[in-house]
């Protein structure tokens, strides 16, 4: 064999090393949001929540309001999507779940960085399911049918 092509192997390797590495950090973020999404109105769950991003306070008073107000327990909704981006040369992911709550109709979104050996947990954004959102790549996942209220209008 020669340099050449000794030299495209050695970097075709690599490269598919880096590939299943950063797609077993995406792996390991999902367990963790399903998880956090699983059990967001359990006290437990703040230990996900890493202190540097989520001051604790505000994570107790969040699961305390879903325990208390929203019905965690009948949610309606699921996983609707991922996306993947880069923000300041960080690697991250964002999973996207959707439900029909006591308390309102919310979407969960929560970003990691995925950058280093293990995810980070970065931001939980909450916001409404009548809000679209430009992450959402497969939108018949989605609880509300946007085309549908728009007809409607």
């Amino acid at each position: 064999m020669g340099k050449r092509k000794m030299v495209a192997l050695i970097v075709l390797l690599c490269a598919s090393c880096n590939v299943r590495q950063k797609l077993d950090i995406q792996k390991k973020a999902r367990i963790d949001a399903d998880y956090i999404i699983e059990n967001l109105d359990q006290d437990l769950v703040v230990a996900h929540f890493p202190e540097d991003n989520f001051p604790r306070y505000k994570s107790e008073e969040l699961i305390n309001k879903i325990k208390n107000s929203c019905g965690w327990n009948n949610r309606r909704g699921n996983f609707v999507d991922y996306a993947t981006f880069e923000y300041n040369g960080n690697s991250n992911i964002a999973f996207i779940y959707e439900f029909i709550l006591q308390c309102d109709s919310l979407r969960f979104i929560l970003i990691y960085n995925i950058n280093g050996k293990e995810p980070k947990f970065l931001k939980l954004n909450i916001e409404p399911l009548v809000r679209q959102n430009p992450l959402i790549v497969h939108k018949e996942k989605q609880l509300l049918k946007y085309d549908d209220l728009e007809r409607h209008n």
